[in-house]
Formats: structure tokens, sequence, C-alpha cells
């Protein structure tokens, strides 16, 4: 089981969003930039959520949209290669993947967590628990990797994020 969670991106930065000449003419000439949000899929390992993340990207790819996809095996392989899968060293590889997302820290969050002016920060010093009331929940095992995306597909297509 998979389930999935938006977020809202934060609001775009000069310069954000694919260049006008990538979309159709039509697009290019009604807006500036493209929305965007945080697929977030959590489920058990081997539920397929890199598999499906990579097909949801393809498709979002072929929409000239601009995806990047944080894929836990990958972020362990080379920023967190020194733990193991213990509560605390998967607490750890959770505050790491949270700084390097820290880079568009709009808010100065991570920067007042790290300099110690504020705790409680999801993700860095309080745990991650699942959504108990989730966007959008799959069921991998039932549905195929492309049911799969399409359904992230239509979630995002409905909420105009896509």
């Amino acid at each position: 089981m998979t389930l999935v969670t938006t977020l809202p991106a934060a609001p775009p930065q000069s310069g954000a969003g694919p260049r006008p000449e990538a979309r159709p003419q039509s697009e290019a000439r009604r807006c500036t930039c493209w929305p965007g949000a945080t697929v977030w899929l959590t489920g058990l390992p081997s539920a397929g959520k890199t598999t499906i993340a990579e097909e949801l990207a393809g498709r979002l790819r072929r929409d000239h949209r601009r995806v990047e996809v944080l894929d836990g095996d990958q972020i362990r392989k080379f920023l967190s290669a020194d733990l193991g899968f213990s509560r605390d060293d998967r607490n750890t590889n959770v505050q790491r993947i949270g700084m390097v997302c820290s880079v568009r820290d709009v808010k100065g969050l991570y920067a007042k967590q790290a300099a110690g002016e504020i705790s409680g920060l999801t993700g860095v010093d309080d745990p991650y628990e699942a959504p108990e009331a989730p966007d959008l929940r799959i069921e991998s095992h039932t549905q195929s990797v492309r049911e799969s995306a399409s359904a992230l597909y239509a979630l995002l297509t409905e909420r105009g994020l896509a």
C-alpha cells in the first residue's frame, strides 16, 4: 500500500518554472510559470513507490513540467551510506533529507532550527508519521504501475497542478 500526500509548493521565485518557449504557445502567453507541488509517496519497502514516481515523472516531463524524484534508496547510497535501518538511523536519514530539501527555505525555518532557535520541526527533530487521511491511497498490490501513476496524475490535474 502506498499513501500519497501532496503539498503546495513554495511561491515561485523569479526565474522559476520552465522557459515560456518550452510550453505550448497558447500556454506561454497566459502565464509565466507552472504551479508546483510535492508528492510524497510513503509505504512499506518494495511497495513500488520509486517505480510509480518514475512513471509519473515521465508523464509530467512529456507535458514539459520540471520534475525531480528524490528516491530513498539513492539518497541512502550517497547521503546516508553510513546508516543502517534502526529507528535512530532512519530518523537521521529523514533529517538529512530535510536538510537537502531545505535549500528553498523561504521562511528560514530550517536555518532557525539549525541555530537552535526553534524545535519540533517535522522531519528534522520531530518524527514523521504516516498520514491518517492521505489525498490518495494507492493499492499498489492490486493496481498496475500505469494505473497507479494515472491516479496520481488525475489528482494533480484535478488540483490544477498537471
